[in-house]
């Protein structure tokens, strides 16, 4: 594997229509197919022998539905324990 990927599964009609941040396009836009809706991630250390090496660390979705916004947003985000302290 030479890249990271995570994906959302939700229920019937929710779709990914952004961009990723770092500009590929996202393998699927659909969420409610089996596959999810799925971002990469091509940092070496956000999984495998590299997020081993690194401490690992933690995953975290952050999802938001407003009335003013439409459709909601979801993010995803992943955090070294180098960044955080564990106590």
């Amino acid at each position: 594997m030479s890249a990271n990927q995570m994906a959302l599964h939700t229920t019937e009609g929710c779709f990914n229509s952004a961009t990723q941040p770092r500009g590929k396009p996202a393998p699927s836009n659909n969420c409610t197919i089996p596959a999810g809706c799925a971002v990469g991630e091509t940092s070496d250390n956000s999984y495998g022998k590299g997020f081993k090496d690194a401490g690992g660390g933690v995953y975290a979705t952050r999802f938001e539905k407003d009335e003013y916004v439409q459709p909601p947003t979801y993010l995803i985000f992943f955090f070294l324990t180098i960044h955080f302290r564990i106590s």
